[in-house]
């Protein structure tokens, strides 16, 4: 955004001396920039901090609840030792509820008389992190004494406190140009890419997912001073959603109409799946209901009929990229059955996802505040409080946020676009059926 501070020029309003430039004002960026991605609310992580046991008939697990929510009844497991149980109970300020969600600190109970401690991690079954002795990280170092290479540290990771060394120095980033640089140790305020080892298995995620859960420190163990801080940039094993780093390609296009309250966890899905095919260089385009509002769609109000209009415009310019063999990901609240059907019927190569998130875990996530302000009446026409969403009835794909992870949810996707040959590998242009 080009601006001009002396003059106020695309600040707050917008220049009438560059009548060339057709984007919004800064002011207007910062306002409607997407953070909903900071947290991550579908991976459940729960570190445990502290157990709280008064008498023999109690055993609590205190903690903050680092990513996605937990409710009574959840199967979950314990780490790094792997046994299983139900939640008993969930006390958030000294009383029980239903539900916990991230960043809530509460006491969590077990069913199950399991005999974990501080540094333990309570998770979904079907939704565990990744447990190594051995991750890269970039580390920010704050020493004037330099990291060193095989030295032995203290490190911090959620409440797991354990020994750990660098076993190898990949590079330093000069800030400078942004080169990489080989270099044998870390200076004060340097950063660089590392991989460290543990004495003990820690339970992580990568930063890009959980940012909880994907950082730490670093401590001198005789000065105990905090000498570093890293996150965590990938695994040494691939990533499951690269879905082993296998390569894809595309010769059609199609619209991934990605339909639930919101957030159910439709935009965070699609984001993913659209850096998927940014990343083996398909074709594709983003197209998010907040986006169009401030664009396409600024002249549109919230009642029925202009929400009408909103998607009618969405579809057009979707149906229009996927006939010139555009991926198109369309994330819209859509609430309309009869209106998704016509889309269906207008699109060539349409596939509805439905998001199904109930609508009190949308509530508890609530990170615009939009459904605090509908419960107030600040907000009229907001679907699931005053207005009525009529979910699928036979989408091509049901995803479900609570029992799967992002990238779980992402690879389902992919892998129906690979089953019905929206995407292709390169084997299989070398030898097709």
């Amino acid at each position: 955004i080009p601006v001009s501070a002396s003059k106020g020029d695309n600040v707050t309003k917008q220049s009438s001396n560059m009548p060339w430039h057709e984007g919004g004002t800064f002011l207007g960026y910062l306002e409607n920039l997407q953070i909903s991605i900071d947290r991550n609310l579908i991976d459940f992580r729960f570190p445990i901090q502290y157990v709280i046991r008064p008498h023999q008939d109690f055993r609590g697990y205190a903690g903050t609840i680092e990513g996605g929510e937990i409710k009574k009844g959840g199967k979950v497991v314990v780490l790094p030792s792997g046994k299983k149980s139900t939640i008993k109970s969930i006390i958030y300020n000294e009383r029980e509820q239903k539900y916990g969600f991230n960043p809530q600190s509460v006491v969590i109970t077990l069913k199950d008389d399991i005999d974990a401690s501080r540094g333990d991690v309570i998770v979904y079954e079907n939704n565990t992190p990744q447990i190594n002795q051995e991750f890269e990280a970039m580390i920010s170092w704050f020493s004037e004494d330099p990291m060193s290479v095989d030295r032995s540290y203290i490190i911090k990771h959620t409440t797991k406190t354990t020994r750990c060394f660098v076993s190898d120095l990949r590079y330093r980033i000069n800030i400078d140009n942004l080169h990489r640089e080989s270099v044998s140790q870390l200076k004060f305020n340097e950063i660089g890419r590392a991989l460290i080892k543990t004495a003990e298995p820690i339970m992580f995620d990568s930063y890009s997912k959980n940012r909880n859960t994907g950082s730490f420190i670093i401590i001198d163990e005789f000065t105990n001073n905090t000498v570093g801080a890293g996150v965590i940039v990938s695994r040494k094993k691939a990533d499951k959603f690269e879905i082993q780093n296998e390569k894809y390609s595309s010769k059609k296009g199609a619209v991934l109409w990605f339909t639930g309250l919101s957030g159910s966890g439709k935009s965070t899905i699609a984001d993913k799946l659209f850096y998927f095919l940014q990343k083996n260089k398909i074709a594709c385009e983003r197209l998010d209901g907040d986006l169009l509002r401030d664009t396409l769609c600024k002249d549109l109000s919230f009642n029925k009929n202009d929400r009408h209009d909103n998607i009618d415009r969405a579809g057009f310019v979707a149906n229009l990229l996927s006939k010139h063999g555009v991926i198109v990901l369309a994330s819209f609240i859509s609430p309309y059955r009869e209106q998704r059907e016509g889309l269906k019927n207008q699109i060539g190569n349409f596939i509805e996802i439905y998001v199904n998130t109930p609508l009190e875990i949308c509530e508890k996530r609530d990170v615009k505040g939009l459904y605090k302000k509908a419960r107030k009446g600040e907000i009229q026409n907001f679907t699931g409080i005053s207005d009525p969403y009529e979910a699928p009835k036979n989408p091509e794909i049901k995803l479900d946020t609570i029992k799967d992870s992002i990238e779980e949810n992402a690879q389902k996707v992919v892998r129906y676009l690979y089953d019905n040959q929206f995407l292709v590998k390169p084997e299989d242009e070398k030898n097709p059926v």
